[in-house]
């Protein structure tokens, strides 16, 4: 496996996880506003 695959799976993961971070946030205010 060449070096420039793991950096562009890095980068992937990275983009992945903070779109993810982003959902559960909302879902967190969602929760809190629909109590």
């Amino acid at each position: 496996m060449c070096t420039q695959t793991i950096t562009d799976t890095a980068s992937t993961l990275r983009l992945a996880s903070e779109e993810i971070q982003q959902l559960v946030d909302d879902l967190a205010k969602s929760a809190i506003f629909s109590k």
